[in-house]
């Protein structure tokens, strides 16, 4: 905090700050994004450098004294596409990846900051370090930045360049510092901000001739001129000048020079610039600009330019390969084994630099392994990236035992890179293993990708993918089988091109067979039998009528099929139930179709994008518009009306504004935990957690009071032998830990903790051992009942209140939990200090 605070802003608010320090930051980002809208409105002229002190210093600074993060969250990321690197001479290399923020100290990656610890964002465009302050500054996509401090691991947030409204980009590109003022290179120009108070000194939106509001992709600063790469050319201006004023700029472009698609990176080396528009190397000396060729060894243009720690060297990014140019003039050249290099620098420490890194070595950012170490001299890298997953991108999570599997996604960046990338992966024992064509021979020749579908039955694991049909992968060998349509009878839409064999579904029933849907295919369901290779296909149910198209699939325990449909477009067709009788016997099936008409299946909306069971063999499902439940679904073929018409969710609050619960939130998925409560995911609302009656919200979570990484859910996963709810957003994966747990075969010696129990710094005491339906009962150690609760699952909490509501007394309290007929009983014991 001393370090980030002005001395008369911190004694003033010394005890301020320390009551914030309790709060966690589910209470803290509401009250950030308030006094963000309110900033703009402080425009006092003689006590504005003040109030914006006393403001940013109270709130906007506890972004690091509230660290004290709510520990029921973790984020999983993938640091493999690392995209920017730093280095700081008391606390090692600083690198900003897809996954966060982490630092390489000793050999080893020691740290790695998310939004759970208080980050703005999970990725940031650049970091730069502050040297004269000892501070990191990242820049953010929207215009945020944050300057975090290694020391206390805290944050403070910079609004100004994302509060403006003027230009629709505000991406943040480039940082630097000239020891009083900080450069920030953003789309639509320059943003000076003062070093010591980090308020806005002034901004530069019209570069010389260049187009006002132009994007500045690359600036550096010398002790007395500025250098700046544009989209249209170049420009240099003297420090000392008036940086608005048009003419205080020389500018180049492709009318007085050889630069014609602009400047994308430079770097000042020996008596000239060296720069790249990404198709040619160009060099500037005495005023001209002329094509330049690194070197014979590497004719390829460069990516980008880093000078050394002492600017003895320079370091050239191209492609997977660096270039490494020293003063004297000598080259050498670096080839990694990485797909490609996104950042590199040259380090050669200086005798006042710590020794937690290691000096003469290359240290890169990597777009598939993290971080690279490499030796200039043997050209040998090494990536100290711990065991993670290769992407952020997760959908299909399933747990099968204690084995998570997960696909990315289906969605294609239009980047072959990284959509070769995005296979699937298997977290088991602390470890990631991942699967994808970059690493391997046989998914690489069956050019299989962007798997989003999983299911397991005893012996494997299944994985579907858009297009590439699906792999079977052996649980103990690790074999791998891919399915396709040229080896199968897996197909796709006819329409299209029926070799394309997306899959959208896939599930296993209790026999061990794997069934999958095709998306629009003629014969859109298909089954693998347990121990056979072929694909059996089965046309489409009489109860699909025209225009109805088959998309992803769920099996209850009935072995009901339960398949959502769409039409070519994307638009909601309803829901699919089949009864498909003995596998392979396609002559048995039966089915009926679920709409939105009150007397068809009643759904809250035609489009349905989750369905899960409850523990009550309830199927619940979850549309664009609302859930709803079937409460017999083993009779919604073959019963009445009535067993087919589905149950809104009613609000148990009587003064709720609509009575029926959730009835507009937009599902994007759902998951039943041990309690049997359920997890709602949705598109752009976050995450709810309803009772198991579905008529009471008992949490809602967002990226505004909670840590989660996105609004956008795309996917969620219980672990029910720990409890933790594993979240797919759009951002990336969070594991959040819940209450409920797998119950016990037979209760014993019940587990309570904290022990003891302290009503001034706890909040609950969780109770473990129970069986699956409880009443447990607190008692005085004289027998005498104080609160009485009922429960479902392993797991229970109480709050330290008696039935009145108020905080029992200090003392030893017994905790007895029965069965509901009476045979099973554990007994625990609790020290509550008051």
């Amino acid at each position: 905090q001393s370090r980030l605070c002005p001395s008369h802003t911190r004694l003033f608010f010394s005890q301020a700050l320390r009551y914030f320090s309790t709060m966690s930051i589910s209470i803290y980002r509401p009250v950030k994004s308030n006094l963000l809208r309110l900033i703009p409105l402080l425009k006092l002229p003689l006590m504005l450098p003040l109030m914006l002190s006393l403001l940013i210093c109270f709130f906007i600074f506890p972004m690091g004294v509230t660290q004290a993060q709510d520990g029921k969250w973790r984020a999983i990321t993938s640091l493999n596409q690392t995209d920017k690197i730093v280095y700081t001479p008391s606390h090692g290399i600083w690198a900003v990846s897809a996954g966060g923020l982490y630092q390489y100290k000793n050999g080893s990656v020691n740290a790695v900051i998310t939004p759970v610890e208080g980050m703005y964002r999970l990725q940031a465009t650049t970091i730069h370090y502050l040297q004269s302050q000892d501070l990191l500054m990242l820049g953010y996509s929207d215009g945020m930045m944050d300057l975090f401090d290694p020391e206390t691991a805290t944050f403070r947030s910079l609004s100004d360049i994302f509060r403006v409204t003027t230009f629709p980009s505000k991406v943040i590109r480039t940082i630097v510092e000239d020891g009083t003022s900080v450069y920030v290179s953003t789309d639509f120009g320059i943003v000076i901000y003062d070093t010591e108070s980090f308020l806005v000194r002034d901004s530069i939106t019209k570069i010389g001739t260049f187009e006002r509001g132009i994007p500045v992709r690359d600036l550096t600063v010398t002790d007395t001129e500025i250098y700046v790469a544009t989209p249209e050319g170049f420009a240099i201006a003297s420090l000392s000048s008036n940086l608005k004023e048009e003419s205080s700029w020389q500018s180049f472009d492709a009318s007085n020079s050889v630069l014609e698609n602009g400047i994308s990176s430079f770097e000042i080396w020996q008596t000239g610039i060296l720069a790249t528009d990404g198709l040619q190397n160009f060099r500037f000396v005495d005023g001209v600009w002329s094509e330049f060729v690194l070197s014979d060894q590497l004719s390829a243009p460069a990516d980008g330019f880093a000078r050394s720690r002492t600017g003895e060297y320079l370091s050239a990014v191209s492609g997977e390969t660096i270039l490494v140019i020293s003063q004297d003039g000598s080259v050498q050249l670096v080839p990694t084994d990485a797909i490609r290099v996104e950042d590199a620098l040259y380090l050669d420490l200086l005798s006042e630099d710590g020794g937690d890194v290691e000096s003469d070595r290359i240290y890169t950012g990597t777009l598939d392994k993290g971080l690279g170490v490499c030796d200039p001299q043997t050209g040998e890298c090494t990536y100290p990236i711990p065991s993670g997953p290769r992407l952020n991108f997760f959908d299909g999570l399933m747990f099968d035992e204690d084995v998570l599997i997960t696909g990315t996604t289906q969605r294609s960046q239009r980047d072959e890179l990284l959509d070769n990338a995005k296979g699937y992966a298997i977290f088991r024992d602390g470890n990631w293993e991942n699967y994808h064509r970059q690493n391997n021979d046989q998914l690489n020749e069956a050019r299989y990708r962007q798997a989003f579908t999983t299911t397991a039955n005893d012996e494997y694991y299944y994985f579907g993918s858009w297009g590439r049909g699906i792999v079977r992968h052996h649980k103990q060998s690790g074999e791998i089988e891919v399915f396709n349509a040229g080896n199968s009878l897996l197909r796709g839409w006819a329409a299209d091109n029926d070799q394309f064999v997306v899959i959208t579904g896939l599930m296993a029933d209790k026999g061990n067979n794997v069934w999958a849907t095709s998306r629009f295919a003629t014969e859109p369901l298909y089954v693998q039998q347990a121990g056979e290779d072929s694909w059996i296909p089965y046309p489409k149910p009489e109860a699909m009528q025209f225009g109805d198209e088959v998309v992803d699939l769920f099996i209850d325990s009935n072995d009901q099929k339960w398949i959502t449909l769409q039409s070519v477009t994307t638009a909601g067709r309803g829901l699919l139930v089949v009864d498909t009788g003995a596998p392979g016997t396609i002559g048995d099936m039966q089915s009926v179709k679920l709409t939105d008409d009150s007397g068809g299946g009643n759904l809250p909306d035609m489009k349905v994008n989750a369905i899960v069971e409850d523990r009550n063999g309830e199927i619940w499902v979850g549309t664009e518009r609302g859930v709803a439940r079937y409460l017999f679904p083993q009779f919604v073929i073959t019963g009445s009306v009535l067993e087919r018409t589905a149950q809104w969710l009613i609000n148990a609050d009587p003064e709720a504004e609509n009575s029926f619960l959730l009835r507009d939130i937009q599902v994007s998925s759902m998951a039943v935990n041990p309690a049997n409560q359920k997890w709602i995911g949705t598109v752009n609302n976050g995450l709810w957690l309803i009772n198991s009656e579905g008529n009471r919200v008992l949490a809602h979570f967002t990226s505004e009071n909670s840590p989660l990484l996105s609004d956008g859910i795309t996917d969620l996963e219980v672990n029910s032998k720990t409890g933790e709810l594993y979240i797919a957003t759009d951002a990336g994966l969070m594991v959040y830990q819940d209450l409920p747990v797998d119950p016990v075969g037979e209760m014993n010696r019940l587990k309570a903790y904290p022990n003891p129990f302290r009503s001034d710094r706890h909040d609950q005491i969780v109770i473990e051992g129970l069986s699956d339906q409880t009443t447990i009962r607190i008692l005085t150690t004289d027998g005498q009942l104080i609160q009485q609760i009922e429960n479902r699952g392993g797991t229970a909490s109480w709050n330290g209140k008696d039935a009145s509501g108020e905080h029992v007394a200090t003392g030893v309290y017994v905790i007895v939990a029965l069965s509901p007929d009476g045979k099973d009983r554990g007994v625990g014991k609790i020290v509550v200090i008051r």
